[in-house]
Parts: structure tokens; C-alpha cells; sequence
């Protein structure tokens, strides 16, 4: 009939109170699980740190002076790297160093007396200059250029310039560790440790300095050498003892 709504539709008056508490109710009920979940995701966040990469931030504190020149023998030209704490400008000079001096590291390089590189360990170097240490890793002589007197002084040479540079890269000579690994660690004991001063001490160092040294870190160097070669190929104890290269001249 016109007019008459379908019996289906028809909602009581309590009915329809009914329906509109129900829904209510519903919504509060969804307001308060989106709530709750908002909060419990919001906790999630505020636990999570951010993990800093410490190698891709090297740069924004780190300055890399390379391939300085620290001494010349026989026109063999020895290099170092030095690792600076600094701020970054943005503008010039672009850096600027702490005012405040930094415990320092000297690294030597392993390869038995006869390879390797200021490069080749850079890894080694990591932990220091995350602590913001100065890191100094520098190159010598092998010992088929010289004897390992010879070598001993071109790592007490490199130690020499870390003195006379400690004003400019604020270097403090009162916290001077020398490390190394292999035969590294066996240069870093003899340039911390060295007592002969006319033998071991390099040509250019200042008359009356001496080079002194906080700590030694010795990674699995030889502390006897007499004891650990005796296992050694003849040809390479030939290059290690042999006479005519333990000359003092060089």
C-alpha cells in the first residue's frame, strides 16, 4: 500500500535507542584498541636506537692528512698518514682541531720486515679513532733495503715527528702508544724500548730529545729473535742477519 513502510523497517522506538547505544559503545571500544595500538607502537619507537655507523662517520670528525713526508734516506722517501680528530666548517679553513692535546697512536705495520704498507692495516686503526685518538701509521724501509737497524730507526724517526708536530696536530707526547702486529709488533717494542740511543736513534732528531713513549701494544710480535728464527728458511735469515746490511751508516 502507498504510504506504508515495509514491516521490515519498522524499529521501535526502544529498539532504535537500543541500536544507537550499541553503536556508541562500538566506537568507543574501536577508539580505545586504535589508542592502545598507537601507544604500544609509539613505546616500540622511542626503545629503538639508531645503530651510528661508526666508518661512515669517520668523515664528519676525521681529518686524513696523507703521504706526509717524515724522513729521506738513500732518496727512499718515508711516508706517513695521520688521522686527526677535527671539526668540520663548512666553510674556510673547512677544519678546525680540537685546543685540547689527544693520546696518540703510532701503528706499524706486520709483513715481515719485507711487505706491507701504511695502507694495508687501516682497519687495525679503527677503534682508536673512534675513541678520538690521533692515529699516525707510517711506511718504512724492507729489509731489502736495509738492515733492521736501519728499519728500527725509520720507526723511531716516525716517532720523532710526531714530537716535533704535536703543537700543529695536537698530538700530547705524555700519551704516546706505539702498536703493531707481527713484525710490526717487534718494531713497536724496539721504538718504545730502544735504550741504544747511538744505534737506534734516527739522524734527524733534535739533540737531547728522547723519545719517549706512554705504552707498547705488541700483537703477536717476536720478543727473541735468536729463539723464533730458528725455524726460518735460510735465504730469509740471510736477509734478516745478513752482516754487510747491520752497518751503522744507514
Amino acid at each position: 500500500m502507498c504510504g506504508t513502510p515495509d514491516a521490515n523497517l519498522v524499529v521501535s522506538g526502544t529498539e532504535s535507542i537500543y541500536i544507537q547505544n550499541r553503536m556508541t559503545t562500538l566506537g568507543k571500544n574501536c577508539s580505545f584498541i586504535i589508542f592502545f595500538a598507537l601507544l604500544v607502537g609509539l613505546a616500540g619507537c622511542e626503545k629503538k636506537q639508531i645503530a651510528i655507523d661508526q666508518v661512515a662517520s669517520l668523515y664528519s670528525n676525521t681529518q686524513v692528512v696523507s703521504n706526509i713526508e717524515y724522513s729521506n734516506v738513500d732518496s727512499i722517501r718515508l711516508n706517513l698518514d695521520a688521522y686527526i680528530p677535527c671539526t668540520k666548517l663548512g666553510e674556510p679553513p673547512w677544519t678546525k682541531y680540537s685546543d685540547e692535546k689527544k693520546p696518540t697512536l703510532l701503528f706499524l705495520h706486520g709483513g715481515g720486515w719485507r711487505t706491507g704498507d701504511k695502507v694495508s692495516r687501516s682497519l687495525f686503526l679503527m677503534p682508536y679513532i673512534n675513541r678520538g685518538w690521533c692515529v699516525v701509521t707510517a711506511n718504512y724501509r724492507h729489509i731489502d733495503q736495509t738492515s733492521l737497524v736501519g728499519i728500527i730507526r725509520d720507526c723511531r724517526s716516525a716517532l720523532n715527528w710526531i714530537y716535533k708536530n704535536a703543537e700543529k696536530y695536537k698530538f700530547d707526547s705524555t700519551k704516546i702508544v706505539v702498536s703493531g702486529e707481527s713484525s710490526g709488533g717487534h718494531l713497536a717494542l724496539m721504538t718504545g724500548l730502544a735504550s741504544d740511543e747511538s744505534l737506534f736513534s734516527p739522524r734527524d732528531i733534535k739533540m737531547g730529545r728522547k723519545l719517549k713513549v706512554a705504552a707498547v701494544v705488541n700483537w703477536f710480535g717476536v720478543v727473541d729473535l735468536i729463539k723464533a728464527s730458528q725455524p726460518w728458511e735460510p735465504d730469509y735469515l740471510g736477509q734478516v742477519f745478513l752482516t754487510r746490511k747491520c752497518g751503522i751508516a744507514s
